[in-house]
């Protein structure tokens, strides 16, 4: 199992709520784009690693994970996160 696959198990919960996410910017894009998992580049796989990495060594917390992972997310698709994140 992959380092990220791991982290990705210890922080199920932050994990589901990633996905939840997913789906609204999915529902919100108008050009089909690959599922995230799949269509990241190097660098936003990177950046993905090192927010679970952060989390995983106490220097953010939940919020702050979240709030780095939508912001992935929304280089990814293009447009921003269409509910609130606070």
């Amino acid at each position: 199992m992959t380092r990220i696959n791991d982290l990705v198990m210890k922080y199920h919960s932050i994990y589901l709520e990633e996905e939840r996410r997913e789906v609204v910017f999915r529902h919100n894009v108008i050009e089909r784009k690959m599922p995230k998992d799949i269509g990241y580049d190097d660098e936003q796989k990177a950046r993905y690693l090192n927010a679970y990495e952060d989390l995983d060594a106490g220097t953010i917390n939940q919020n702050q994970v979240l709030k780095i992972l939508t912001s992935i997310m929304e280089d990814y698709y293009g447009i921003k996160y269409p509910l609130s994140i606070e």
